[in-house]
């Protein structure tokens, strides 16, 4: 099971406190609502990395990205999304794989889509979704995709924006 609870962050972490500061966001929000059998998602992510957007038919088109769940994006200083996406049922399709087919929104169009999600075994703060919708109808998402895998295949690296940092056992 998946169940990931995302309480909205401030931009402000003291390194005092035990946490790492948070970095600036790199890409526009992205807004998840899924909730289903054995996964829950839900948050405004802004640290989140795209890795390939395929065709795979004539007008649908798939974009695979990697979220940081760590990382949600305050309405104040971010109050534009990518698009939202929102399931309410979700199908175990592997280990840790579950399938969510909802409704993805950008500004006033909306349409149906799905949406793989994916996580690796262990303690991490990253999921891979895998969306798959109608690029004709969501042309500037499709967009917005594709230009940002060209920038994460020139070496970009993914890093959690708000991790606990590992406790100091003993110092000399």
């Amino acid at each position: 099971m998946i169940f990931v609870t995302v309480l909205q962050a401030k931009t402000h972490t003291s390194i005092d406190e035990g946490f790492i500061p948070l970095a600036p966001a790199r890409t526009d929000p992205i807004r998840l609502s899924i909730a289903g059998d054995g996964v829950w998602l839900e948050g405004r992510f802004d640290h989140w990395m795209s890795l390939t957007v395929e065709d795979t038919s004539e007008q649908g088109r798939a974009a695979q990205i990697i979220v940081d769940v760590t990382a949600t994006a305050d309405v104040d200083m971010q109050p534009n999304e990518l698009f939202f996406f929102k399931a309410r049922s979700t199908e175990q399709v592997g280990p840790l794989a579950f399938l969510a087919r909802g409704t993805i929104t950008r500004g006033e169009i909306d349409g149906e889509a799905e949406a793989l999600i994916q996580t690796p075994a262990g303690h991490t703060p990253f999921v891979a979704v895998t969306f798959s919708f109608d690029r004709n109808r969501f042309l500037d998402v499709s967009e917005r995709f594709s230009d940002l895998v060209s920038v994460s295949t020139q070496g970009t690296q993914l890093s959690p924006r708000a991790w606990l940092r590992p406790p100091v056992i003993a110092s000399a």
